[in-house]
């Protein structure tokens, strides 16, 4: 009896043990399994450190984990006129020091890794502050022994394979600094959620200012670079002010985190723009001279931070389909920069008018008035100042005569915001739009077709519209 019990105890244990080893079987290989389609997509990181100062020379190390395709691509991103970044002395080696070769070829990189990882190192000069040159676009950049601001696709050579969500990006230029971004960062290193966000990505650290609040659920950092006549509360106070009002206007933010940067403007005077901003993703890059009173902050100027704010709605989550919509991107953008400071008591009635009566002005002296319609003006090349403030002029006079229409045939129950706001309720984030859009959603709300009226007002080289326009406008106060 107590044989036969012992050998069912045994078979029962045997049948346990059976099944754990069943068990912990069919869980290796469910792990293998895994483990072979996490590896199957790389991850990549990068490291960022100043080789001469004096040169401006910067070098890239970028090391490529879990390698398991026969070659990597890496791409140049488009900016302005030219593909950045153009790496200098490239090399590609394995953990152990095996030289890998690269393929070269119109801004792309093949890296013949064959499934090894790897490390690729290359040089990069960046550009010098030049207070006369107006390509304000390249010199988002800026390394100096106090602080430093970095804009990515200065820096980054983009993998055009699928690489893993996370990108670790260590910084070298300031030992010990703190770098303040949109994204997550601890001490040095920031941590980019994918290799698409790379080339927009800003990092700021060193001697900055640093303030941070939460509006409706959006996070609002600012760093300040510090020296100016005003204190950082009050330029923050302005932001929050400007940010409350705009996230009001179309009920919700596109972002839940935005970093605002303020610094000196390197390019003053001539071809330059004294006060310059710059909008791209959560970033928000204001550019001042650096001789500004603190009265300026109650004054005009300060429609860059209302301009480039509103372009979160009117440039991001709404973008132009094509160049000949970028009137209205720019010009719609500039004209409620205004409305939002008058709103606001920031400027004032006299010093709104002022400022109108400039951009009148200067929009009948512009030399290109009776050759470039509106919607034909643009600001690819900001060496042609003309041609620049003729989209800008020219679409904020254009936007002030639409809004002007829509209270007109919808007997003042419908404003230009309120177009817009409708097209950003009703579109997913990101889309594009163009002037059809425009049009099809005005007569959604109001039942008129304004496309001849638009055909006059931005696509004529004749602006007796926006003159006749003005001139009602200002007959009736």
């Amino acid at each position: 009896m107590l044989k036969k019990e012992l050998n069912r105890v045994l078979t029962n244990r045997g049948l346990i043990v059976l099944a754990g080893i069943f068990m912990l079987s069919a869980l290796f290989s469910a792990c293998v399994r895994i483990n072979r389609r996490g590896d199957s997509v790389p991850f990549i990181s990068y490291r960022v450190t100043m080789k001469d100062k004096g040169l401006n020379l910067v070098n890239v190390t970028m090391r490529v984990h879990s390698a398991v395709m026969d070659n990597i691509s890496l791409m140049a991103v488009e900016s302005g006129d030219c593909m950045c970044p153009d790496p200098l002395s490239m090399i590609a080696e394995t953990e152990n020091g095996d030289t890998i070769e690269i393929e070269a070829s119109d801004g792309k990189w093949v890296i013949k890794n064959r499934k090894r990882d790897f490390f690729i190192s290359y040089d990069v000069i960046t550009m010098k502050e030049d207070r006369y040159s107006s390509r304000i676009r390249n010199m988002i950049t800026s390394i100096t022994d106090r602080r430093f601001r970095v804009i990515g696709r200065d820096f980054f050579l983009i993998p055009v394979s699928e690489v893993k969500e996370g990108v670790i990006v260590d910084f070298g230029f300031l030992p010990g600094t703190e770098i303040r971004s949109v994204y997550k960062s601890m001490g040095t290193r920031v941590i980019i959620p994918a290799a698409d966000d790379l080339p927009m990505s800003l990092c700021v650290g060193g001697d900055y200012k640093h303030m941070a609040t939460s509006i409706g659920g959006t996070q609002i950092l600012l760093a300040s670079a510090g020296g100016w006549s005003f204190e950082e509360d009050e330029i923050f106070h302005l932001i929050k002010d400007i940010v409350s009002y705009e996230i009001e206007m179309f009920g919700s933010s596109p972002r839940d985190r935005y970093l605002f940067v303020c610094d000196r403007n390197p390019i003053l005077g001539g071809k330059g723009f004294d006060y310059y901003g710059a909008h791209f993703g959560g970033n928000i890059l204001l550019l001042f001279d650096p001789q500004m009173d603190r009265s300026d902050l109650f004054d005009i100027q300060m429609s860059v931070i209302s301009h480039e704010f509103f372009h979160n709605w009117n440039g991001e989550a709404l973008r132009p389909a094509s160049d000949k919509f970028q009137w209205f991107t720019e010009g719609v953008t500039v004209y409620y920069s205004y409305e939002i400071l008058l709103d606001l008591g920031i400027i004032s009635n006299r010093q709104y008018k002022f400022k109108r009566d400039a951009i009148l002005e200067n929009y009948r002296q512009n030399p290109y008035l009776d050759n470039i319609p509106i919607a034909s003006s643009g600001n690819s090349d900001m060496s042609d100042k003309d041609l620049v403030k003729l989209m800008y002029d020219g679409g904020f006079l254009a936007a002030r005569a639409i809004d002007k229409h829509l209270g007109d045939i919808s007997e003042g129950k419908t404003e230009l915001i309120d177009v817009i706001r409708d097209i950003y309720k009703s579109s997913e984030y990101g889309s594009e739009i163009d002037e059809r859009t425009f049009i099809i959603k005005v007569k959604e709300i109001t039942g008129y077709d304004i496309s001849e009226y638009l055909k006059r007002l931005v696509h004529s080289t004749t602006p007796e519209i926006i003159l006749g326009a003005e001139d009602k406008m200002y007959r009736a106060g």
